[in-house]
């Protein structure tokens, strides 16, 4: 998972700041936290596609975040897509 965040990220020439590579991934590392860091950095680079890939395959892995949820949600409006911004915020309730 690690790696391949890692590699996505090098697709859009960006190098993520927050998540360690995996060989300096440590089970202490909390990696919801430190993806959706890197999910707000793509947005703030506006790279809104990459900051839904990191957080669908951080969902997909099987880890789970009201957090995460709210940032999907966020990111989806930012690229027009309200209706299934809205819909995803309906899994929070």
């Amino acid at each position: 998972l690690i790696d391949s965040l890692h590699t996505r990220a090098a697709q859009f020439q960006q190098k993520l700041k927050h998540l360690p590579k995996s060989e300096y991934w440590s089970p202490k590392d909390n990696i919801i936290e430190l993806v959706r860091k890197e999910a707000e950095f793509a947005r703030k680079a506006d790279l809104p596609g990459l900051s839904i890939y990191f957080i669908n395959q951080i969902l997909q892995a099987g880890f789970k975040s009201p957090l995460l949820i709210h940032d999907k949600a966020l990111t989806l409006s930012i690229i027009g897509q309200q209706k299934k911004s809205l819909r995803t915020y309906a899994f929070l309730i």
